[in-house]
């Protein structure tokens, strides 16, 4: 069994995020005022978690933002998207440079 401690610093969490987790599903068993947490389980329920959204994502398709929000569960700002409730990381780029448009001669 993780403490709480054990699990934040194994997925880099704060106190939110944990708590965040518990409600999409970590396992967890609650002992006096505070939990306790099934190593094996809740490293593959992260796996799970991952697995699902690495299988909605195909690298070379477009997305719209808010298909990238919808999947990754993460806020719709910038190309690089961390997903706290998800505990992934994906990078996004522009197809199209805009800074540098290629001029047809």
């Amino acid at each position: 069994m993780l403490t709480k401690d054990e699990v934040k610093k194994l997925f880099t969490l704060s106190d939110n995020s944990l708590r965040e987790y518990r409600n999409l599903g970590m396992p967890a068993k609650k002992v006096g005022r505070d939990y306790e947490y099934p190593k094996d389980e809740v490293i593959q329920w992260q796996r799970d978690r991952q697995d699902l959204v690495a299988t909605k994502l195909e690298v070379g398709k477009n997305y719209l933002n808010q298909e990238i929000t919808e999947i990754h569960l993460c806020l719709d700002q910038g190309g690089m998207r961390r997903s706290h409730s998800t505990g992934t990381l994906t990078i996004f780029t522009d197809t199209v440079d805009s800074r540098n448009p290629k001029i047809a001669g």
